[in-house]
């Protein structure tokens, strides 16, 4: 792909071209100067290939596999089907594309472009700026003509609501890559909105370039033993190597060249101590460099004995004072489960790595060092008492809701949304504000929104038609803090999800745009009680279950609306919110709302022993043979 050229051959031409200006006048002198330099630069560059168009640039070198489109000429184009500079261009209708001064333009959604790959198993990703758009546009990827899903678009502008707005960038495989006349391109489709991209730029992440300059005799890379040589860098020729005491066998080293038209020959040491050599040749045959790895062996040997990167059933266990502990599913069988590890160079373990152990008692493993010393390591595996499902499609790093829930000792499975649809190994499902709404509509999260599992839900958007079909939610505001309905409740103080918080909970530690996105509206039986509100409606509901599930049902579930991004900037008082919520969610407890004088409920929570059931649609609790309705007035 890149033109190369001999420096001294440029060099010579450039002194007898100075020499030919020296007999002509200036304005000659300049003119030559020009098309001089042109006809000795023209198609070549230093390990870079650039090529020019009117409104397009390509670039690709050693340091970077790129192409860097940018749509902004000088005035108005009109494009015809086929492929200029690498970007192939397409019209169903048969009219022309145009790239303006703000920006490629196509013709709607009859249009499309494609941004050329080298290989069919190409990876990368591909960044789009817009000069000109609004919300709701977008680029849909196609793959030889069938559009891709949701997640394979760019977007006119930045976001996390994937009706509106979404990712400017797409990290694409091989899968994403069309092959059109026998070349490969990834190509997207408009949404028939014209919206005008300014520039888009591919980056590949495996490696199809190399430095092609012709005198570059350097390593990429050097192995030893099938391990990467620790400490390598290009620039470094020498590297000292101490091998574990007695190693009489030369380790085998292989190299590759940073050049794929280099060659590299490894020559090994004959004995311990010794040095092995690589003999790099450039492709110009002249230019050569020598890279020497000296080997020696310990002189003692070693005492080292840790066990290292301990997993036990695909969970990892750290170690500390040589000793280790796990926390596994309620559900779990501890008689077989897989243990993996490593030791010590040159150290033995008592039992295997891979290896299936029984755990229901600790097991104890014995590392014996090279000198023969040893050192015996303890593993506990206990089965939780309760197992928590943690739906999420973030990460739990810097999740404090996620470490709220983790702190009660309980077994916590964190995992993005599937199809399951059976909960009952499950004593809670927490539902991270990350998760996608419309997913909501089918699946795992369709069927949670009936399940007689308890359920802690921070997304207000499971609400909507089409989804829950509970009510309506609004796209939020930058509120920091939720006032507590003291008002509608006045035995409120007394429900547990407050316990230790004043009328007015502070969520945020800043102020940011969607912070708290609020229920608008509720249907009718999904009223529900609204416990806490925010600007522009209710920030935290609590469903009753039988409204959820039905008069059988006994799970609890609550709404507290959050943001995803803002897991990490929780306040203290809502940890504390979240800690309750857990707590009251899994315990045997249901609190009853009073809006008026207190009654013979009066201390607002029935006792789990209490029947609820569903009288002429409305929700009756039956204590101690007297009936009582939702707001804990005796009928």
């Amino acid at each position: 792909m890149c033109c190369l050229y001999d420096g001294m051959q440029q060099s010579n031409l450039l002194t007898q071209f100075i020499y030919l200006i020296s007999k002509l006048n200036i304005m000659k002198k300049i003119k030559l100067f020009t098309l001089a330099l042109a006809a000795i630069f023209a198609g070549s560059a230093m390990a870079e290939e650039v090529t020019t168009g009117t409104y397009s640039v390509r670039t690709i070198n050693g340091a970077e596999s790129a192409w860097a489109y940018d749509f902004k000429p000088v005035s108005d184009i009109n494009i015809p089907s086929g492929v200029e500079n690498g970007v192939y261009y397409s019209n169903t209708k048969g009219g022309n594309q145009k790239v303006s001064k703000s920006g490629y333009l196509s013709n709607k959604a009859e249009s499309t472009i494609g941004f050329e790959v080298p290989s069919a198993t190409a990876e990368g990703t591909i960044t789009m700026t817009v000069g000109s758009s609004s919300d709701g546009r977008y680029y849909q990827l196609f793959v030889n003509g069938t559009a891709g899903g949701v997640n394979q678009r760019l977007w006119s502008k930045a976001g996390d609501d994937l009706e509106k707005k979404g990712p400017q960038s797409y990290t694409f495989t091989s899968a994403d890559i069309s092959t059109i006349d026998g070349k490969y391109y990834l190509t997207f489709k408009d949404n028939n909105t014209e919206m005008k991209p300014a520039t888009f730029k591919v980056v590949l992440t495996n490696d199809y370039y190399e430095n092609l300059a012709p005198n570059n005799a350097a390593l990429k890379s050097i192995t030893v033993d099938g391990e990467a040589l620790e400490g390598f860098d290009p620039a470094t020729e020498t590297y000292n190597v101490e091998l574990p005491f007695g190693t009489t066998t030369v380790p085998t080293v292989a190299a590759v060249a940073a050049s794929k038209k280099a060659t590299a020959v490894v020559t090994p040491a004959t004995a311990i101590p010794g040095a092995t050599t690589i003999l790099v040749t450039a492709e110009d045959a002249t230019t050569t460099k020598t890279y020497t790895i000296n080997f020696t062996a310990a002189q003692t040997a070693s005492s080292e004995k840790e066990l290292l990167n301990v997993t036990v059933g695909g969970k990892a266990v750290a170690i500390s004072e040589n000793a280790g502990s796990l926390l596994v599913s309620k559900s779990a069988d501890l008689t077989a489960l897989v243990i993996n590890f490593e030791v010590s160079e040159s150290a033995t373990a008592s039992i295997e790595s891979g290896s299936a152990q029984d755990f229901t008692n600790p097991l104890s493993i014995v590392v014996t060092a090279q000198d023969n010393s040893t050192a015996t390591y303890t593993i506990t595996v206990t089965k939780a008492v309760k197992d928590v499902l943690y739906l999420t499609a973030a990460s739990t790093e810097g999740d404090k809701m996620y470490a709220v829930v983790a702190a009660k000792g309980f077994y916590v499975d964190a995992r993005k949304n599937g199809t399951n649809t059976d909960f009952s190994g499950y004593d809670l499902v927490v539902l991270h504000e990350s998760l996608t709404g419309k997913d909501a509509a089918s699946g795992e999260l369709s069927a949670l929104a009936t399940a007689n599992v308890p359920v802690l839900n921070t997304k207000s958007y499971f609400y909507p038609e089409g989804r829950w079909g509970w009510g309506a939610a609004a796209n939020g505001n930058d509120q920091q803090g939720v006032k507590v309905n003291t008002a509608k409740y006045t035995n409120i103080a007394s429900h547990p999800l407050f316990a230790g918080l004043s009328d007015t909970i502070t969520i945020y530690n800043t102020a940011v745009a969607k912070n708290i996105q609020p229920i608008t509206s509720f249907v009718e039986g999904k009223e529900g009680y609204v416990l806490a509100n925010v600007a522009g409606g209710a920030a935290i509901h609590e469903l009753p279950a039988a409204a959820r599930v039905g008069a059988e049902g006994t799970a609890k579930y609550l709404l507290i609306s959050l943001l995803n991004g803002q897991y990490a900037d929780l306040t203290a008082e809502a940890e504390t919110l979240l800690s309750n919520a857990v707590d009251y969610l899994m315990s045997a407890e249901a609190w009853v709302p009073q809006s008026g004088p207190s009654t013979a409920v009066d201390n607002a929570v029935v006792a789990e022993k209490a029947q609820k059931m569903i009288i002429n649609g409305q929700l009756v609790i039956v204590k101690d043979g007297v009936r009582y309705n939702a707001q804990g007035v005796q009928l």
